[in-house]
């Protein structure tokens, strides 16, 4: 201690840079790399907090229409675990709390609230540390270190749950009010024995995890000698609120607030587990793996394994071996390492899947024993601290620095070759918040995508029933866009800035929608890419055709009625299952001309228009959602036909008659920076792109529904 005293002032100086150097670090993985999408789980828990009530229904931001009862309701969640209501109330409290910050700094993906947790985390590291040892500095190192884990890093690319963020912080709460009771007054310790009790039954409601700490807390109840006045009595409140917890588990969750509530696990597999010790024998190879996955992954190794990677991680790795035997590192420690000892085998082999890798098992589902055992780690940081030679100290942050720079680096490597986002067009979609702020993309736009008919289920019964969504193969995962648009941009949809399906939005689900449409200035074509100027198809539009009639098949006629809409006022239609075809006289013209028709169907649909030698066959894929299509008229031909064969209902805008020469692509030079990699625009019998009328500045905005 004298030694770590006389060289107090340049010990507090290199670990102040350490852990700006950390924080640096981390900031640097914050800015380069993308982080990648929810899973179906995170896009359906987030999609239905925005719903109100607890069946659903339109989506609002307001905080006035949170329902508190969503936190009981499984299928909100759709996880098999049902003890989890207080971390599932945050989840579904967040969403609207995010609304203000994405409104006004653009959307992101990387959950505000997780990010706290982590600087948290960290902060319950040093303070745990400090209570072990005495020294905030040995804190300060283990509490910024565990920034440039694995454990955290993944985190960022893939936020999961709050669950084991929660659960985290609750072991560590605990750990830190237990050995706050050395040396408290007997009132005092009554309270942190009440507040630990308290932390421990919050922890019960929030994730299975804590329920398996219980074996290392008993082991602390044994092996810290402070504890012996109070072992039992401690013991007593938690084992009774275990039981409380049990109960409730069992008999009273799955009936209450609504039917809709699934079993807890307990109840449903308890029957069919085996027993402990088969269980641990099973589990018994994945304990060791996992355990060794634990270190080498906070500790330099994570995949992939590069030659270089593993060369300088073992050559690091045996340093800090060597430094930690040198020094005795683990004295006076062995009581914290038991714990966090028993806490990874019992979870590593119990509470873990079989030996079955799950979705970022070695990260998410080890949160908490990756921080124990940085709690441990600055205990031995406590030690070499303590030798008081420069030379050791020095040794042992750099090689702590290396570790966060081969994390770092192997972590971009890592997800940089799996560029999921990218891949499939979500930078489209965040970028819609810039294209509005800098005039890009004139406002109010009608943003479409593929949508179900039922606005307020769709997204739902689509996550629950498909999994496709989640790979890097296969369709285009469309679900991304109506799980991601609406609560991304609610605050702009409720603003009107956006528009899409206005039952969708409580702000707008009694609005007439034909009204609504009409006040949109531009549409947005979000998975080809393709901006119209409705301003200018409205005035370039010739007077609506008169008695424009559809006929099918089997000889049934709809008249079209002259409708303010999309397209200004124009013929629209609603038609039954079946082929349908239309005709209309194209008008003489001094410049060529080109038909624009809006269609929106339910069930498969295709639509073929042509003018003389000119045809386009079009395969409808958008669901309930507006496309836009245009084709250019002969220019010796005196009508067009359009044919719409369609699985279900269908409502069909236009055809519109525009100059052709007001109809072009976007140039290309936007283009590039628009569409979604990956996913092919709907195009015509040929390879001819999608056309759209080009964005212009002018025209006046029609009026807005406010």
């Amino acid at each position: 201690m004298n030694n770590l005293k006389i060289s107090g002032e340049q010990l507090k100086i290199q670990v102040w840079v350490f852990a700006l150097v950390m924080l640096g670090l981390f900031a640097v993985f914050l800015v380069a790399v993308p982080v990648r999408s929810g899973t179906p789980q995170i896009f359906r828990l987030r999609y239905y907090a925005l719903q109100q009530g607890v069946e659903g229904g339109p989506l609002s931001s307001s905080l006035a229409d949170f329902d508190w009862r969503k936190a009981f309701v499984w299928r909100a969640s759709d996880t098999e675990y049902r003890q989890r209501q207080f971390s599932q109330f945050f989840e579904i409290l967040t969403p609207r709390l995010y609304v203000p910050l994405r409104y006004r700094i653009g959307p992101f993906l990387w959950f505000p609230f997780s990010l706290l947790c982590a600087f948290l985390i960290g902060l319950m590291i040093a303070l745990v540390v400090r209570q072990w040892s005495g020294e905030w500095l040995p804190g300060i190192v283990a509490g910024s270190f565990w920034l440039l884990t694995t454990e955290v890093l993944v985190g960022h690319h893939a936020p999961i749950r709050y669950a084991k963020d929660l659960a985290t912080l609750q072991i560590l709460g605990i750990i830190s009010l237990l050995l706050a009771i050395r040396g408290a007054r007997r009132g005092r310790r009554n309270l942190l024995i009440a507040l630990a009790g308290l932390i421990w039954w919050l922890g019960l409601f929030t994730d299975e995890y804590i329920q398996f700490i219980f074996p290392a807390l008993v082991v602390a109840a044994f092996t810290w000698s402070w504890l012996k006045p109070i072992r039992f009595r401690l013991l007593s409140i938690f084992s009774l609120l275990l039981a409380v917890g049990f109960i409730l588990f069992w008999f009273v969750l799955p009936d209450v607030i609504t039917p809709d509530q699934k079993e807890p696990l307990v109840k449903m597999v308890v029957g069919e587990m085996p027993s402990l010790a088969d269980k641990v024998w099973y589990n018994f190879s994945y304990l060791i793996l996992n355990t060794r996955n634990i270190f080498t992954y906070t500790l330099g190794w994570p995949p992939p394994h590069s030659p270089v990677q593993t060369v300088l991680a073992s050559l690091n790795g045996m340093m800090l071996l060597l430094l930690i035997w040198i020094n005795r590192a683990w004295r006076g420690w062995g009581k914290m390492i038991l714990f966090w000892a028993v806490a990874t085998a019992v979870v590593g082999g119990v509470l873990l899947p079989e030996g079955t890798d799950i979705l970022h098992q070695h990260t998410y589902y080890n949160r908490p024993l990756v921080s124990l055992l940085l709690v441990v780690w600055g205990l031995l940081t406590a030690n070499i601290f303590r030798s008081g030679r420069k030379r050791l100290v020095s040794a042992w942050l750099a090689g702590l620095l290396l570790v966060a720079i081969l994390n770092l680096t192997t972590n971009i490597a890592s997800v940089k070759a799996h560029p999921y986002l990218n891949k499939y067009g979500a930078e489209a979609i965040l970028g819609i918040h810039d294209q509005v702020r800098n005039g890009e993309l004139p406002v109010p736009a009608f943003v479409s995508y593929p949508r179900h008919r039922d606005a307020v289920k769709g997204v739902y019964r689509e996550l629950e029933t498909l999994d496709w969504h989640t790979r890097d193969e296969g369709s285009p995962p469309w679900s991304l866009y109506r799980s991601l648009m609406p609560r991304l941009y609610i605050r702009h949809f409720e603003k009107g800035l956006l528009r899409a399906d206005p039952r969708q939005f409580s702000r707008w689900k009694d609005a007439d929608p034909h009204r609504y449409r009409a006040a949109a200035r531009s549409f947005y074509d979000l998975p080809t890419g393709v901006v119209w100027d409705l301003e200018s198809i409205r005035e370039a539009a010739g007077p609506p055709h008169p008695g424009l009639t559809w006929e099918s098949d089997d000889g049934r006629e709809i008249g079209a009625a002259v409708i303010g809409d999309l397209l200004g006022p124009a013929p629209a239609v609603l038609l039954d299952k079946g082929v349908w075809r239309t005709s209309l006289e194209v008008p003489i013209s001094d410049s060529p001309l080109a038909a624009v028709i809006a269609v929106r169907h339910d069930g498969p649909a295709a639509l073929k228009l042509s003018s003389g030698a000119i045809s386009r066959e079009i395969e409808c894929d958008y669901g309930w959602s507006w496309q836009l299509f245009a084709i250019d008229l002969a220019a010796d031909s005196s009508g067009m036909e359009a044919i719409l064969e369609t699985g279900g209902e269908a409502e069909v805008i236009g055809p519109v008659l525009v100059p052709a020469e007001s109809v072009a692509d976007l140039p290309a030079h936007r283009r590039e920076n628009i569409p979604p990699a990956g996913i092919s625009p709907c195009s015509g019998s040929g390879d001819a792109p999608a056309l759209a009328v080009p964005v212009t500045e002018t025209g006046n905005q029609p009026n807005s529904i406010r």
